[in-house]
């Protein structure tokens, strides 16, 4: 498959959802996140049937009317970024808060921010697809 016939296929599928790219990775990661956590709801159930009795079929009910309802759908106007700087700062403090050498906590610290920059810049580029 050459770049330009998935460019292509891309745009196709965001036009018939009728998503930009930001609005459709903020609403399929919201359904691929409910997945995976009722899927381990499941794996606990099979293990422990007792526990998480209904919530994969409750997930799986609530997914296929938000499927269904897409059009609808409006995905989430909040940022995940509030919540991006709050854990990078935390996990940047981490090593110092705990009395990692300072060889050690210095790139720890120093790839935990490097997220900062790296989400700004997915959000604010010209998306291909």
């Amino acid at each position: 498959m050459t770049r330009s016939s998935f460019v292509a296929r891309c745009r196709a599928h965001l036009d018939g959802v009728g998503e930009d790219y930001r609005a459709h990775r903020r609403f399929a990661s919201s359904v691929g996140w409910s997945m995976v956590v009722a899927g381990f709801a499941c794996i606990v159930h099979g293990l422990l049937p007792a526990l998480f009795t209904d919530t994969a079929s409750r997930t799986i009910r609530r997914l296929h009317g938000v499927i269904e309802r897409r059009e609808a759908h409006a995905a989430p106007q909040g940022s995940g970024a509030p919540l991006l700087v709050l854990f990078a700062l935390f996990y940047a403090a981490l090593p110092w808060i705990v009395g990692a050498p300072p060889l050690l906590a210095m790139p720890l610290s120093l790839l935990s921010l490097a997220y900062l920059p790296a989400y700004w810049w997915s959000e604010l580029r010209p998306i291909a697809c």
